[in-house]
């Protein structure tokens, strides 16, 4: 089969990363893929770097200026779409395009005209709002029926002065309705759950496949991080994600670093950090891309937290698990379904620090070994690469079959 992937980066973040390992598992079992990315600008091998650095900033302010998010690169958008009349790939496959590199509607409207299987995947919630990624927030749930009168209209894919919510909704419900062969994939059970309840995809078949980890890299291994990082004696705390703010829970690692005594617990955040926002009980490790680098973080960690508002995966929280560590997540989202039985706790109500530090404290009490061994079994169940890259192949091939 020939496969198109398109998503806002390549082997970068997690979405990046998870488009690069299946570009690699495909290619590997066969298959000819291609993946078009919108940065940042590098040399890949069978990718199409989509549009410019001066593009992107510019459909970025048109997008701020007129509210439409998505709307803008039309000649970057028409070059794809000569290059996909020319090579006629079997499968498109749709990853996270509000990212000011793709004409959103050109492209879906292309799809649907040329009758080009397309398989969707829900990295987040944007495909069935008007344009917000994520709305639990807010607790929101226009775009169950039609967004409109948006509440975060200057948040989400900011717009500095128009709500287009309405519009781009519309919009979307039409141009996926026009595309017959489509398939929509969920990281989770909750945001395919979240999908069928959405007007844009209730009369579709939405598919949970989780995303996957490379369990070969992410794994227990015995290293020396402890000792390089000063902490060694210490419970160590561990969060992770590629940029750090309060959605991302960093408010409530603040807190646990005026709470917890330093001379006991050393909490390891690993992603930018504003510098006026680090406390001085915690330590910053530079973001990194680099699998095993990752791998031995989790791996010395006594505990990880994911304090996420609202994720629709947590593959850093499975990469944690796969390495043989307990996990601590808020009860909000897909964050539930990576507190499996014996992974680790759940925090009910988000933001309730008693209850996590009660949880941080059964754990440390308990030891990690107590659940090490359920951790990587589940991961192995769940998040194999090669089980889940496989149910993809299949997802293609059910869609190439109905021509």
């Amino acid at each position: 089969m020939k496969i198109l992937q398109i998503n806002a980066v390549y082997k970068t973040a997690s979405t990046g990363r998870t488009c690069k390992e299946l570009h690699d598992y495909l290619t590997a079992c066969g298959h000819e893929c291609i993946t078009v990315y919108g940065g940042p600008v590098k040399e890949f091998d069978d990718t199409i770097h989509l549009g410019t650095t001066y593009d992107h900033k510019i459909h970025a302010l048109l997008s701020r200026l007129s509210g439409k998010v998505g709307y803008y690169s039309t000649i970057p958008t028409l070059r794809l779409i000569q290059y996909i009349k020319k090579n006629r790939p079997d499968i498109v496959h749709l990853r996270v395009l509000h990212s000011n590199f793709i004409n959103i509607p050109l492209i879906l409207e292309f799809l649907g005209r040329e009758n080009i299987a397309t398989v969707i995947t829900l990295h987040d919630c944007f495909f069935f709002t008007g344009k917000c990624c994520h709305y639990v927030g807010i607790n929101c749930d226009k775009w169950k029926i039609e967004c409109k009168d948006c509440p975060s209209y200057k948040e989400w894919n900011r717009s500095w002065f128009f709500d287009r919510t309405n519009k781009m909704f519309l919009d979307k419900k039409r141009l996926f309705d026009g595309i017959q062969r489509l398939a929509v994939v969920g990281v989770s059970d909750w945001i395919s759950s979240e999908a069928r309840q959405s007007k844009i995809f209730s009369n579709r078949n939405v598919q949970t496949i989780y995303n996957w980890v490379d369990l070969s890299i992410f794994q227990p291994i015995h290293n020396e991080v402890k000792n390089r990082l000063g902490i060694s004696g210490k419970i160590m705390l561990l969060g992770v994600a590629t940029d750090w703010g309060d959605q991302k829970g960093l408010c409530d690692f603040i807190r646990l670093a005026e709470i917890l005594p330093p001379e006991q617990y050393a909490i390891v955040l690993i992603g930018n950090i504003p510098a006026a926002a680090l406390h001085k009980n915690m330590i910053s490790v530079k973001q990194t891309n680099n699998s095993k680098e990752l791998a031995e973080y989790y791996s010395a960690a006594d505990m990880f937290l994911q304090l996420s508002r609202q994720e629709t995966f947590g593959k850093v929280t499975a990469e944690a698990l796969a390495c043989g560590t307990p996990v601590i997540t808020y009860g909000n989202t897909a964050n539930r379904e990576m507190a499996f039985d014996g992974c680790g706790l759940c925090v009910d109500n988000t933001g309730d620090i008693d209850e996590l530090l009660r949880c941080i404290k059964q754990i440390a009490d308990t030891g990690k070994a107590l659940y090490s061994e359920n951790c990587r079994r589940t991961a192995e169940k769940l998040f194999d690469y090669q089980a889940n890259c496989d149910l993809h192949v299949q997802l293609y091939r059910n869609l190439t079959d109905t021509v």
